[in-house]
């Protein structure tokens, strides 16, 4: 099961400092902190959610800053790596499935850049599974992506969105797999020269961006650069990858 992930063969991704911490305390709790500096180690402590890197390759060459400051851990910590996914197999960090993933409200944060031309819909964080619900095969949980199709004119492509899928029954209607999704409406992560939409030139937004991923136990929401999107109430109730 990834926890961390991007499952683009075409986007080109380059991540760096990757965090996962609870909201379950008025003071959250770091559960991971990927510094990606050279390898996938969680920085935090030993709980068994190091990582390991499926064809990727680690780089100094391009980072998000010489320092980062952890506001969890009120920590700065120096930034030599990052992780670079732009090749074809270049695609993911795993981590294997731990009940600590499983927490009831939660947030997920990252630096991202994308250099190049993405697909649609690309991911660069997964936590979802396949399920069988009345005998059909359905995923649940959730990831971060970039919301709409390639194409001229199409204004929702490059957004940052959150989906997050919760499976009813194999009848419900319209869509069996509950698919809800929280958009920030006003923030790109990838233009291209045609404008925000445009996506069949090339990317020259060539900035480093922090993004996040909130859930508190009834609504998500997303941010880019500190900045939130708006806030979408989960219809059902959200279940999580297996735990070990």
């Amino acid at each position: 099961m990834n926890k961390f992930s991007n499952q683009s063969s075409t986007a080109a991704l380059v991540l760096v400092g990757v965090i996962f911490c609870t909201l379950t305390t008025s003071k959250a709790a770091t559960i991971g902190y990927w510094r990606l500096e050279n390898d996938a180690t969680n920085s935090v402590v030993a709980n068994g959610l190091n990582g390991t890197v499926n064809g990727g390759s680690f780089t100094s060459l391009d980072t998000a800053g010489p320092m980062i400051f952890d506001p969890v851990s009120g920590q700065t910590y120096t930034n030599n790596s990052s992780y670079d996914a732009s090749g074809a197999n270049a695609r993911t960090i795993s981590i294997a499935d731990n009940a600590l993933f499983t927490q009831s409200s939660f947030t997920w944060e990252m630096y991202i850049k994308v250099v190049g031309q993405p697909a649609s819909y690309d991911s660069f964080l997964t936590n979802r599974q396949t399920v069988k619900v009345d005998g059909v095969d359905l995923a649940r949980g959730y990831q971060m992506d970039f919301d709409g199709n390639i194409g001229v004119g199409n204004t929702s492509f490059g957004r940052l969105r959150s989906r997050f899928d919760i499976p009813l029954t194999s009848t419900t209607s319209p869509n069996p797999n509950q698919n809800q999704v929280a958009s920030f409406t006003g923030g790109y992560l990838y233009t291209d020269d045609d404008g925000p939409g445009g996506g069949d030139v090339f990317n020259n937004d060539t900035s480093w961006h922090h993004i996040a991923l909130t859930y508190d136990g009834t609504a998500i929401r997303v941010y880019l650069d500190g900045v939130g999107g708006s806030s979408r109430t989960l219809v059902g109730t959200l279940a999580h990858s297996k735990k070990p």
